[in-house]
């Protein structure tokens, strides 16, 4: 549409609505109407149209990844699963909604979920720090605390300035009763942040 070319965002949004009253059956309008709605931070109609989108083509993986970080923002964790498991069903290959399926179950206390997510994510990509991060944090909240220690020390082998994975190494290794290990992290920990 010309109006969002030239940047007319309140124009676009009034011509997409209205080819959309009339004809409701337009489905690459109510995708360009909700994108839209997302970018000027307008949650709740994106979320409307990405809704009806997603009914007329379920086969569009971003759709379903774009729902399932509204409904996450909204706190709609099992409507949020639903939808990144949905696009992870239709791209395979679609890494961002594997790692934001992980983060919702980490976020819901969904351990063992999560945990396999991650570890499904860094089988696609090894390089994957978050992945490989937010699988030590599952790991330490489910009290596996030498699979968090091998997933610390392993990401820091990739990426040792990662001042988080050096904090999450140490309150490990308080946990584990290693005193020692554990100020030599918290001490690179500070080092890193006191750096920047």
């Amino acid at each position: 549409m010309a109006y969002q070319k030239i940047g007319l965002a309140n124009e676009a949004i009034v011509a997409y609505k209205k080819v959309v009253e009339l004809d409701p059956n337009d489905a690459e309008t109510r995708l360009n109407l909700g994108t839209l709605y997302l970018k000027r931070k307008m949650t709740y109609e994106a979320l409307a149209m990405f809704e009806k989108y997603a009914v007329m083509n379920p086969q569009n993986a971003a759709v379903f990844y774009n729902l399932g970080c509204l409904y996450g923002e909204k706190k709609l964790y099992d409507k949020a699963i639903a939808a990144y498991r949905q696009a992870v069903k239709i791209n395979p290959g679609y890494d961002d909604a594997y790692y934001n399926l992980g983060v919702v179950y980490l976020d819901t206390g969904r351990y063992d979920e999560a945990i396999g997510v991650f570890q499904k994510a860094l089988t696609r990509n090894p390089r994957n720090h978050e992945s490989r991060y937010n699988l030590a944090v599952a790991y330490a909240k489910k009290g596996l605390y030498n699979d968090a220690v091998a997933a610390c020390e392993k990401l820091l082998e990739l990426d040792p300035g990662n001042a988080n994975a050096h904090f999450l190494l140490g309150d490990t290794y308080n946990k584990l009763g290693k005193g020692k290990e554990a100020k030599e992290e918290f001490d690179l920990y500070k080092k890193l942040i006191f750096a920047k």
